[in-house]
Formats: structure tokens, C-alpha cells, sequence
């Protein structure tokens, strides 16, 4: 009786091994497709499974692929369009804005001069002019940023590079009384020469908005683990907690950012968009040094 209850034991494991490993193989379709999604990968074809009960949910999961492929589909051809015809308008706006600030230039240079009030209305004219240009200045960059940038790669000197972003940063910096310490590595890398000038310069930009007068900001350059860094640091209060979860996000001003009409936290969205799209990394940290912010722009050379 022992020796048949130990057979009857071990007849039972092994077809329990042995139905479990067919049934692991049936269920691979099913945890593939699964995976696939997870991966937000669409373009795939859903594989059947020789259990009737499988291949039901097999289908099911083919259908909602499919529709939820579609679907996604749609969305972007509807957002595509969105985006380029606010580009277009946004073009086809300026044109117009162009004819009124001509024609206000012009108002103002005639003969007689005009009197107090009509230069007040002017004034007015020329002020609400101006925002416009703003307003569609970023709609534009908005329009690129989600379509991408077309990218026009060229061997670049980095020493000849950062003194021209030295020679434009320097021009800021004395309007501010603030300092600007370069530091600049040698060698060559490849990139968009002013989609780049642009990243770094929203940065320097960022850092001279949050320095305290007659501070330093510091631009350094330096080649590492493959990757040409360029390393912009002020001596400002640094990011908050908040900040650096979200500064990179479009429209992100922050909590002590300033209180600017003019100013539409977009300057970091733009540079992690041109730093992205060259296969680069961005980052953001507060900085051991100064306290300041320190955001790193790493480029592959």
C-alpha cells in the first residue's frame, strides 16, 4: 500500500510538471502580447495558442490592440494638424502685426509732432504690438517643439564655439552687473550649431533671471564619458524640490518664478527638447559649490 501510494505521489508531480510547462508555453502569446503593450509598442502581431479558452482571450487582446492602435492613430493626425495650422496662423498673424508697427514708427516720426495724448495712445499701441510678437513667438516655438526640430549637424571646434557663447552671454551679464566665469575644454563634437547656441543661451538666460546682483554665473565645459557637457551654474536660491521634477515640463514657472507678463516657463522645455532631440540628457541639480542651480547639458561627441 506505501509503495502504491508512492507511485500514485509521484505520477501526480510529474504530470503536474509536465501540464505546467505545456500550459507556460501556451500561455507565452498571451504574456508577450501583454509585454508589447506595456511597451507601448502597437505594431506587433498577436500569436494563438492551441487551448480554445486562450485563444479567446488571445483575440479579445488582438481587437483591443487594433482599435487602441487606431484610435491613438487618429488622435495624432487630429493633434498634427491642430499644431500646423497654429503655425500657420501664427505666421500669417505677423504679417499684419508688421504693417501696424510700421505704421505706428511711422506716426511718430511725422511732422507736426504728436501731442502728449496722442503719444500716450501710441505708446499703448506699441506696447500691446510688441506682447503680440511674444504671444506668437511662442506659439511657434510651441508648434516646433512637439514636431521636432529639423536638425542641421556640423563639425563644431568647442573652444571657437563657447567663445562666441561667451561674447553673447557677456553682453547680457554687463546690463546686470553679474560676472560670467568660462572655463572651456578643447577638441570637436557635432551638432546644430544654433539650436545648441539656443539651449545654452535659454540656460544663461534662466541663471542671470535668478542671480543676485553682482554675482557670478559659470559656464564650463568639459568632455566625459562620451558626452561634451556643458555645465552652467549661478548663485541664486537653487531649484525647489518642485522644480526639479518639473521644471523640463512646458509652461513650468515654479513657485518664486518671476511675475512676468513675458515670461511662459519655456525656456527649459525648449532646451530638453533641442538636447533630446541631438540624443543628449539634461539635467538639473542645486549645486555643492554655490547653492545656485546647476543644469548640465550633455551632448554625444
Amino acid at each position: 500500500m506505501l509503495l502504491i501510494g508512492v507511485n500514485c505521489i509521484a505520477v501526480c508531480v510529474c504530470l503536474t510538471i509536465r501540464y505546467s510547462r505545456k500550459l507556460k508555453i501556451q500561455l507565452s502569446p498571451l504574456i508577450m502580447a501583454t509585454e508589447q503593450i506595456q511597451k507601448q509598442n502597437l505594431d506587433f502581431e498577436v500569436e494563438s495558442s492551441e487551448i480554445s479558452e486562450y485563444n479567446a482571450v488571445l483575440n479579445s487582446i488582438s481587437e483591443m490592440k487594433d482599435s487602441l492602435k487606431l484610435s491613438l492613430e487618429q488622435q495624432w493626425k487630429a493633434e498634427q494638424s491642430q499644431r500646423e495650422q497654429i503655425a500657420a496662423l501664427a505666421h500669417d498673424v505677423k504679417t499684419p502685426l508688421t504693417v501696424i508697427q510700421g505704421n505706428i514708427d511711422l506716426m511718430n516720426e511725422t511732422e507736426p509732432e504728436l501731442d502728449d495724448e496722442q503719444r500716450l495712445y501710441a505708446g499703448y499701441i506699441t506696447e500691446s504690438s510688441e506682447q503680440i510678437q511674444v504671444y506668437i513667438k511662442t506659439l511657434i516655438d510651441i508648434s516646433r517643439t512637439v514636431t521636432g526640430y529639423q536638425l542641421q549637424v556640423e563639425k563644431i571646434d568647442i573652444a571657437d564655439y563657447m567663445e562666441q557663447i561667451e561674447a553673447q552671454a557677456s553682453a547680457l551679464c554687463v546690463t546686470k552687473e553679474i560676472r560670467l566665469s568660462m572655463e572651456t575644454d578643447m577638441g570637436c563634437f557635432e551638432a546644430d550649431k544654433l539650436l545648441l547656441e539656443r539651449a545654452i543661451m535659454n540656460v544663461v538666460n534662466n541663471a542671470l533671471e535668478y542671480s543676485p546682483q553682482r554675482g557670478t554665473i559659470y559656464v564650463e565645459t568639459q568632455r566625459k564619458e562620451n558626452f561634451l557637457q556643458v555645465i552652467i551654474t549661478d548663485e541664486g536660491t537653487g531649484f525647489t524640490n518642485e522644480d526639479l521634477r518639473h521644471a523640463r515640463e512646458q509652461f513650468f514657472m515654479g513657485d518664486h518664478s518671476r511675475s512676468s507678463n513675458m515670461h511662459f516657463g519655456m525656456g527649459l522645455y525648449i532646451t530638453n527638447s533641442i538636447v533630446k532631440q541631438h540624443n543628449g540628457e539634461l539635467t538639473l541639480k542645486n549645486s555643492d559649490k554655490t547653492g545656485g542651480a546647476e543644469v548640465t547639458i550633455k551632448i554625444p561627441y
